[in-house]
C-alpha cells in the first residue's frame, strides 16, 4: 500500500501525522509533553539556553532581557572547562553548555543589574535550569546573587541564590533557606527549580516536589542575577537552560519541564514551535495543508528535497508509491 508521511522537521518527540494515499486515512501521534506545551511559555519571563557555542554573550530567547555577558575579572578571554580553556563545552548528552571553573579569577556570568524583581508575600515566581555540579557543597551560587553588582551588601543585607548546599532567601538580614540535600559532585545532569507561591517556597529536583517551606518576608529590592559567581562565590560545573516565570508552575508544569530536558526537547521549542502541516482526505487522494517550505523523500529517514513549486494545499494523486513529506521553515 502506498502511503505519505507528514513529519515536523527538527522537532523531538512532537506530532507525527500518517497517511496512506490509497485509503485517504489518516492519525496524529503526539508525545505526552506537547499536550501542555503552551503552559509552560505562559508569564515565562527570561530564558538562557546557553548554547551559543561561541563569544562572549548569551541571548534571553523571550527578548525582554538584554544580552547576558560572560566576565572575567581581569578582563581577559573568559576562561572555564573547555577543552580550548574557554567556557563552551559539548557535552554528549546535552550538547553544546556552559563549563564554569569555579575559580573566582575565571569565568562567571552577568545577566542584569536588575532582572529579579520586587517579592512580595502574595507573588508567584519560579527559578529553574539543567546543572551538572563539579564541586562539593558549599554557598557558591550556582544561579543568583549575594551581593550587589558593585560586589557589597545590600542594607540590610538581601539576597537569592542557588547554592550547592541550599537555596538562600535573604531579606532583613535574616536567612529563610531552603536546606535541601546536598548537590555535590555530579556524574549525571540534575534539574532543580524553586517556585515561590505567595508565602510559600517549595524546591524540586529532576521533576520531583522535595522540600517546603514557608517565609514572612522577601528582599526589598530588584536583585541581580548571575550565574556561576559574581567574580567571587564562583561554582565549579556545567549548565544550561535556564529560566525564570514570573508566575508559581504547577508541580505538573514542572513535572513536565523535566520531561520535556530528558526527551531532547527545551523551551526554545515551544517559543519557536516546528512548522504546521496537515493531511485532508479528496477524491482522488489526499491535500497536504503546511506552513513554511514543503520537502519530500522515499523513506522516513531521507534524503529530503524541497518539492519544485508546492504550495499550501498541495494535492497528491493516490499512487502505489510510497512518500514521507515534512515542513521546514
Amino acid at each position: 500500500m502506498g502511503e505519505v508521511r507528514a513529519l515536523p522537521r527538527n522537532s523531538r518527540k512532537l506530532c507525527r501525522l500518517t497517511a496512506s494515499i490509497l485509503t485517504a486515512f489518516a492519525f496524529w501521534s503526539c508525545a505526552a509533553f506537547t499536550v501542555h506545551g503552551a503552559s509552560l511559555t505562559e508569564g515565562l519571563f527570561g530564558y538562557w539556553p546557553l548554547n551559543e557555542g561561541t563569544g562572549t554573550q548569551v541571548r534571553d530567547l523571550t527578548g525582554k532581557h538584554a544580552p547576558g555577558v560572560i566576565r572575567q575579572n581581569d578582563g581577559g578571554k573568559p576562561l572555564g572547562l573547555g577543552a580550548d580553556g574557554g567556557v563552551w563545552v559539548t557535552d554528549s548528552q546535552r550538547g553544546v553548555v556552559l563549563g564554569l571553573s569555579g575559580e573566582n579569577t575565571q569565568a562567571y556570568v552577568f545577566l542584569g543589574a536588575e532582572v529579579i524583581p520586587v517579592m512580595d508575600l502574595a507573588n508567584g515566581f519560579t527559578w529553574a535550569f539543567w546543572s551538572k555540579s563539579d564541586q562539593t557543597s558549599n554557598s557558591d551560587i550556582i544561579l543568583g546573587n549575594r551581593y550587589m553588582t558593585n560586589n557589597t551588601d545590600f542594607s540590610p543585607r538581601e539576597f537569592i541564590k542557588f547554592a550547592n548546599s541550599r537555596f538562600e532567601w535573604q531579606f532583613d538580614g535574616t536567612d529563610h533557606h531552603l536546606d535541601y540535600s546536598n548537590i555535590g559532585v555530579q556524574t549525571e545532569w540534575m534539574h532543580h527549580a524553586v517556585v515561590k507561591n505567595g508565602d510559600m517556597l517549595t524546591y524540586f529536583r529532576d521533576g520531583v516536589e522535595t522540600l517546603t517551606r514557608f517565609i514572612d518576608g522577601a528582599p526589598a529590592n530588584k536583585q541581580p542575577l548571575y550565574i556561576a559567581g559574581q567574580g567571587i562565590e564562583n561554582w565549579r560545573g556545567y549548565i544550561e537552560e535556564v529560566a525564570l516565570w514570573n508566575r508559581a508552575l504547577s508541580p505538573e508544569d514542572i513535572t513536565q519541564l523535566h520531561e520535556l530536558g530528558l526527551s531532547g526537547g527545551s523551551l526554545a521549542n515551544m517559543l519557536n514551535p516546528a512548522p504546521k502541516i496537515s493531511v485532508a482526505r479528496t477524491a482522488t487522494g489526499i491535500s497536504l495543508t503546511f506552513e513554511g517550505t514543503l520537502e519530500q523523500a522515499d523513506e522516513v529517514t531521507g534524503p529530503y528535497a524541497s518539492v519544485t513549486g508546492a504550495a499550501s494545499p498541495y494535492r497528491i494523486t493516490a499512487s502505489a508509491a510510497r512518500k514521507f513529506f515534512r515542513a521546514r521553515r
